[in-house]
């Protein structure tokens, strides 16, 4: 029969979303990463797509059940039938239930999953950083020791000797002056090693070797100053006081123009790379400003039509054809206004792959929107299906306008938390109101 048939299709249907629901939740109770920057934009995009590909379907296909199983309810009822029960677990309530599950899992899996991204974009930068100031600092060191533990000091002449201890004196300097930058490389490390970034073993290793190298230079520089400042009395001893020609420096002129030629390349590309930086910078606030005038106007929208259903509902104004009109009126809007919200969704993909984490255009965020549209179609669901079930009630009883209007009255009078539901003691008060002679609770129940 009919009535068989869709007993056995609404239990397939309700099989088929509760298996889906069950898949689902664990991945979204997972909140791992692989701690890696690709590996979690990797996690983001599925998230998108789940939150626009796969769940509203199954959102559309949970109301669209229990409108049905409703709509079946009503027949039933009408047709002093027995209500319909499905098996064990696969009630419209386990549905509700496992349902509430999904949604408090998902609960602030997109806010996890970006404060991983600025973490992990901190781990990156840091991690760049470490890498440049070791290059700097590994090329700098590079063949010091050699020099160090040479013995070219042995066989030359004072004024040579005095131009190789001004050498000294001037990496003896510099030496002091990188010492700043191996303890920002440690410090670096440190952090690095602080936010569990996923290399951590190299750059330990890194960090070791560059430190282990450091005192090594140290040793050395000190054993050759006193090499140089003993060869230097054995040579006044012997030769008498010699002046070498510039006995303060040893920097040659061609050692200068190398240098100046360097900076002079050195700033265009920095301010090259500024100027990027100024471009990536407002290219990310016109973002930020493209999505909050976009969620400044769907967001009040949205707000709008839920306040159009619960006055649809509350003000009874017009039978209810002209009820069931306006809402699907609504629906049409809502299928209208759904390329503003894909436009949204677009937007908001940009912003993340562009790791932009706050906007002080608007209070609104896509989660916020992505909700409040999500409750907004449900609603006008449920809506349509009460006053069409409201009008198959009356057909079927012979009900009058008027007393459906009544009835609806007194239902909103004592719906106080506008839950469209009435507790026991709310629905006794309900039928007094209406004229019934209710004798005790027992009766109701």
């Amino acid at each position: 029969s009919y009535i068989h048939h869709n007993h056995t299709h609404l239990h397939d249907r309700l099989s088929n979303l509760l298996e889906w629901i069950k898949r689902t939740t664990p991945w979204l109770e997972n909140r791992t990463t692989d701690n890696t920057l690709p590996g979690t934009q990797q996690k983001l995009s599925e998230f998108r797509d789940y939150r626009r590909v796969h769940k509203p379907p199954r959102l559309e296909q949970k109301a669209k059940l229990e409108t049905d199983f409703n709509t079946l309810q009503t027949k039933l009822r009408l047709s002093n039938r027995p209500a319909y029960l499905p098996s064990e677990g696969k009630l419209v309530s386990d549905i509700s239930n496992a349902w509430k599950g999904l949604e408090f899992a998902e609960r602030g899996f997109e806010e996890w999953l970006l404060s991983e991204l600025m973490r992990l974009e901190r781990l990156d930068h840091l991690a760049k950083k470490f890498k440049h100031k070791c290059d700097i600092h590994e090329s700098w060191a590079g063949g010091k020791e050699q020099l160090l533990q040479a013995h070219d000091f042995k066989r030359c002449k004072l004024n040579d000797l005095k131009a190789l201890i001004k050498k000294h004196e001037a990496f003896e300097s510099d030496l002091a002056a990188h010492q700043d930058r191996v303890e920002q490389i440690a410090a670096i490390a440190q952090e690095l090693n602080a936010l569990d970034y996923h290399d951590a073993a190299s750059v330990n290793a890194r960090c070791e070797s560059i430190c282990r190298n450091w005192d090594l230079l140290g040793s050395l520089t000190s054993k050759r100053r006193v090499a140089l400042e003993e060869a230097e009395r054995i040579l006044e001893h012997q030769h008498g006081l010699q002046i070498a020609d510039n006995p303060y420096t040893s920097i040659e002129a061609s050692e200068l123009h190398a240098k100046w030629t360097e900076v002079q390349h050195l700033v265009p590309v920095r301010d090259q790379t500024l100027q990027g930086e100024m471009n990536k910078q407002k290219q990310n606030d016109s973002l930020r400003i493209l999505f909050a005038q976009k969620a400044n106007v769907a967001g009040p929208w949205i707000e709008r039509q839920h306040d159009q259903i619960a006055s649809v509902a509350v003000n009874m104004q017009g039978g209810l054809e002209q009820q069931l009109q306006r809402l699907r009126t609504m629906e049409q809007g809502l299928g209208q206004y759904k390329p503003n919200i894909d436009e949204l969704e677009n937007i908001n993909k940009e912003i993340q792959e562009a790791m932009i984490f706050e906007n002080r255009h608007t209070g609104y965020t896509m989660e916020t929107i992505r909700v409040g549209w999500e409750q907004l179609g449900v609603s006008i669901a449920r809506n349509i299906n009460e006053v069409e079930n409201q009008i198959l009630t009356r057909d079927s009883k012979g009900i009058s306008e008027e007393q459906m209007n009544e009835f609806r009255m007194s239902f909103n009078h004592f719906d106080k938390s506008r839950t469209r539901r009435l507790e026991p003691k709310e629905f006794r008060s309900c039928l007094i109101s209406l004229g019934y002679n209710i004798r005790d609770d027992k009766q109701v129940g």
